[in-house]
């Protein structure tokens, strides 16, 4: 009996030891399975979070181009109208003899009265290229009675009708301190003749323009530069 019970004794010891050595290499296995999600876990949430900042400075910087676009619109506009104050304060002015206006001309032009209510700028080279100027205070008419009038003229003494009508923002581009502006442009193509019809607003006058020129001689920015500085 003792011989039986020493053999049992022995078997259930090594039973346990077996049982004792699986449970210890298994722990391990476990272990290291658990550290190895960790890391792939903290490599996958390190990507997101880079992807998220690129994403969050394209947003910031796309904001910061939209908001810089706007500034610099203003900073130029404001620009070219202190640019047209200081040329407007150290330029020389001639009073019209007909109208309550004052204007800057260039070399090799004059100012005379054509009849009440209306002036000519002159070229003195010849005597084909010339400049109407009529003003108008703004208890007088509207701006947009003004253009409406000056368009039925254009289209009245145009060939055939046809007549070009003349960008806005063209006219506007250098002269800050106008407000409004319309201009159509009449080409008689029998003897080289063109004239163009401009209506424009400053703060205290409405003025309009009848330019008279030639394809050869090509003063027509020149007349339009003197008829702006109107004031």
């Amino acid at each position: 009996m003792k011989k039986y019970s020493l053999l049992i004794a022995s078997a259930l010891s090594a039973l346990l030891l077996a049982a004792c050595g699986t449970t210890e290499d298994a722990i391990p296995v476990e272990g290291k399975t658990t550290e190895s999600n960790s890391i792939e876990q903290a490599e996958t949430q390190t990507e997101a979070t880079s992807e998220n900042d690129a994403a969050i400075n394209e947003v910031e910087k796309k904001a910061e181009m939209q908001t810089t676009e706007p500034a610099k619109e203003a900073s130029t506009a404001a620009a070219s109208l202190q640019s047209s104050k200081t040329a407007a304060a150290t330029a020389t002015y001639t009073t019209s003899p007909e109208q309550d206006y004052e204007v800057i001309l260039q070399d090799g032009f004059s100012l005379m009265a054509e009849e009440p209510g209306r002036d000519m700028i002159t070229y003195d080279a010849n005597d084909q290229i010339w400049m109407r100027v009529k003003t108008m205070t703004k208890e007088e008419t509207t701006y947009e009675e003004l253009a409406q009038s000056t368009k039925e003229t254009a289209a009245a003494t145009a060939p055939d009708g046809i007549f070009e009508t003349i960008s806005s923002a063209e006219l506007l581009a250098k002269h800050a301190d106008i407000l409004n502006a319309t201009g159509y442009k009449v080409v008689h193509r029998e003897d080289d003749l063109q004239t163009l019809n401009i209506v424009f607003e400053k703060s205290e006058k409405l003025v309009e323009l009848t330019i008279f020129d030639t394809k050869e001689a090509a003063l027509t920015d020149t007349l339009l530069n003197i008829g702006f500085s109107i004031r």
